[in-house]
């Protein structure tokens, strides 16, 4: 989580933790849990603790990440909202030892029971920052999925490494871009046969748009943000290309939206990074059970069969004590944990390597 264009770190700390204790989502906000901070209080704790990183270390970033989110959900009807905030609560609590204060608020207005878990980017000390180090999304899963198993939950043993954008998928039901609605204004003016191209431009600005001449060719409207230059439009929106079109020379094809033919995709978890104003490294959709969480809220998917899983370290976890109730037989997939106590298995040198741990 960074900055929001336009918004102080105090206003973006409100707006994204504030989301996440909606009492509306949470019965009436008493499915939060907190570590070393108060649920009430903690966007305001959490800009203080940046403020004083910023007096005690002297460090100022152009792009700050400010703090992460981790999206965890579970297969509907297999646990309660409670046991969910605890097993939030515990993975919070190993994936970071102690060293950040955060927040799980459990979300149960969807068909799916899921967790949102926040932490501050400043340690407690307010001396350093949590920093993402290599593959640290699979080490997310693996903490993760371990949990669940032990907690005789489903996990995806085999998750998709990526995931799609929140408009792709939507596929025909995403909102338009400014950049469509601006060629579909094109391709309607187009459509009147404007004799040269200043009488185009005459049509889109009766249309609200304002035109702006400069070095590139660009439009301006009363909901944009900022302005659209005309190159970006993609083929057959150029100047030349348009005036090719109004003097008969070529024909005009619009630009149609791709339809996505292909199903949503299957429950993952998914942690969310938005770092260096959004250019930064983002870390990929996490598997374990639950629904697809895209760059927002989704909806549930209903009818959706759940895959039958084996787990590799089941007969490990009984053998460490762990119970036969531990991984069920054919759902089970239990992975290393990131606290000091973890089982042995192959998987233990993603996290051995001390470059991919150093800033934990």
């Amino acid at each position: 989580m960074h900055i929001g264009k336009g918004r102080t770190a105090a206003q973006s700390f409100a707006g994204r933790i504030g989301y996440g204790e909606n009492p509306d989502k949470t019965n009436g906000g008493e499915l939060i849990s907190a570590y070393a901070c108060d649920p009430h209080t903690a966007a305001a704790e959490f800009a203080f603790a940046r403020s004083q990183y910023e007096r005690v270390t002297g460090r100022q970033e152009q792009s700050d990440v400010i703090a992460y989110q981790v999206r965890q959900s579970f297969k509907p009807g297999e646990v309660t909202p409670e046991e969910a905030n605890k097993i939030g609560y515990e993975f919070a609590t190993r994936f970071l030892k102690g060293r950040h204060a955060f927040l799980v608020c459990t979300h149960v207005d969807k068909a799916h029971i899921h967790n949102h878990i926040y932490w501050n980017a400043v340690t407690l000390d307010g001396s350093r920052k949590f920093r993402d180090f290599h593959r640290s999304a699979q080490a997310v899963r693996h903490l993760s999925d371990l949990i669940c198993a032990e907690h005789d939950l489903s996990v995806i043993e085999n998750p998709k490494r990526r995931g799609r954008s929140y408009n792709t998928w939507l596929g025909p039901d995403a909102k338009p871009s400014h950049r469509e609605l601006l060629r579909a204004a094109i391709d309607a003016a187009l459509a009147k046969k404007p004799r040269d191209f200043e009488t185009l431009l005459a049509l889109l600005q009766a249309e609200g748009y304002t035109v702006k001449q400069g070095k590139d060719l660009s439009f301006g409207h009363g909901d944009f943000k900022r302005n659209i230059r005309l190159n970006t439009l993609g083929d057959g929106y150029t100047v030349a290309e348009l005036r090719a079109v109004i003097g008969g020379q070529r024909e005009h094809r619009p630009r149609r939206r791709t339809s996505v033919q292909s199903s949503r995709p299957q429950g993952i978890l998914s942690i969310q990074k938005k770092a260096h104003g959004g250019q930064g490294r983002g870390l990929p959709p996490l598997g374990h059970g639950g629904e697809f969480e895209a760059d927002g809220e989704n909806e549930a998917l209903p009818g959706r069969a759940w895959p039958d899983l084996r787990g590799p370290f089941a007969p490990r976890l009984r053998a460490e004590g762990k119970g036969e109730g531990a991984v069920r037989e054919g759902q089970g997939h239990a992975v290393p944990a990131c606290g000091d106590q973890r089982p042995q298995d192959p998987h233990r040198q993603l996290l051995q390597d001390p470059r991919r741990v150093r800033r934990l």
